[in-house]
């Protein structure tokens, strides 16, 4: 028996996702997430792409706190955000290790497009 079976009755709460903003990341690349998150749903919804599995948890349009959580280290400049990098300390950049900036891709065309531009 795995750990993930019930035993007995099962429950009729459905699990949610909530946004959880993270203090670090540049807020253009979370809305440039969530666009393409969004994408992968309504694509499956009118039926142009198969989906596998299980169906996605809902999400939650109600954001949470921002935490700073775990920071990665060595992305582009830009992709931390701007007054959280400014913040630390010149130790903390050093060890960050952020690569130059380049442009974060924008999405282009009508509202379900699928075509990202690298401006580079």
């Amino acid at each position: 028996m795995s750990g993930e079976e019930t035993d007995g009755g099962s429950s009729r709460r459905e699990k949610q996702l909530a946004r959880v903003p993270v203090r670090w990341i540049n807020p253009e690349l979370t809305r440039l997430f969530h666009v393409m998150d969004t994408w992968k749903s309504a694509l499956a919804d009118e039926g142009f792409a198969s989906t596998r599995g299980n169906r996605p948890f809902a999400r939650s349009s109600t954001a949470k706190e921002p935490v700073t959580g775990h920071v990665t280290k060595a992305l582009l400049r830009n992709w931390y955000d701007d007054t959280w990098y400014r913040s630390q300390s010149d130790a903390q950049r050093l060890i960050l290790n952020a690569a130059p900036v380049r442009p974060i891709p924008t999405l282009v065309g009508p509202a379900l497009c699928l075509s990202l531009t690298y401006p580079y």
